[in-house]
């Protein structure tokens, strides 16, 4: 079908061809998007996407971190006071004193001219055992037991 040129002559295929090559045209020629266009959108939105998925990555595992960071310094400041008290307990123990009174308690140690004393405990006279209650005889006739149960009389 001839076409209309800018000067309102008519063209043809042949006359198209005679101008010689045209750059390629990436528009299609019913008003859609070319090839390229879409092309670049959608890289674009991938490119997006995945910039978008790698800093909330990021972000869950600074978060992560921070949890593991606060729970690390509780640990920490508990290890600590229990270093303290322990310290603290180790320093009491160097001395000679109560070394010599853990000795005499926990292991019965005298002092050379110490003379030892046991106490013997009373022995409170034992308990009597309780007697034990006769057995109930088992009843001989039980189905007697059972009619008169059951029937009265």
């Amino acid at each position: 079908m001839p076409q209309l040129s800018a000067s309102g002559q008519r063209r043809g295929r042949r006359a198209d061809l005679a101008r010689g090559p045209q750059p390629w045209n990436w528009r299609r020629r019913r008003g859609g998007t070319s090839l390229l266009s879409r092309t670049i959108i959608w890289g674009t939105a991938a490119i997006c996407i995945a910039l978008l998925i790698g800093t909330l990555g990021e972000a869950w595992f600074g978060y992560q971190m921070n949890r593991r960071v606060e729970a690390q310094a509780a640990a920490n400041a508990r290890l600590q006071a229990q270093n303290v008290q322990l310290a603290a307990q180790v320093k009491h123990l160097a001395d000679p004193d109560v070394i010599e009174a853990e000795a005499r308690q926990r292991f019965d140690y005298i002092r050379p001219g110490d003379y030892p004393v046991i106490v013997i405990p009373v022995a409170d006279t034992p308990a009597p055992e309780p007697k034990p209650h006769p057995a109930a005889p088992a009843p001989q006739n039980y189905w007697g037991d059972w009619w008169h149960a059951l029937f009265g009389g």
